[in-house]
């Protein structure tokens, strides 16, 4: 889903870019999908880190109740 979004506010900043003529200085509102897209981004690399630091932790885990060659080259 924010897959979709992300594209589609990319498209919407590609339409804004090639409708401002050079050396336009854009609005507050025509910056607006810039600053969803951003926000969209840092939501998705937070979300993504939250995942990492959670399977790392169980890594860990199984790496101490296992201690196996495998477990512990997984979590390097």
């Amino acid at each position: 889903m924010s897959f979709e979004r992300a594209h589609g506010l990319l498209e919407e900043i590609r339409n804004l870019r090639a409708a401002m003529g050079a050396g336009v200085t854009p609005s507050p509102t025509m910056l607006h999908p810039l600053w969803l897209l951003q926000r969209l981004l840092v939501k998705e690399i937070t979300r993504a880190e939250r995942k990492i630091r959670r399977i790392k932790s169980i890594l860990r885990l199984t790496a101490e109740h296992d201690g196996s060659d495998r477990s512990i080259s997984l979590m390097t």
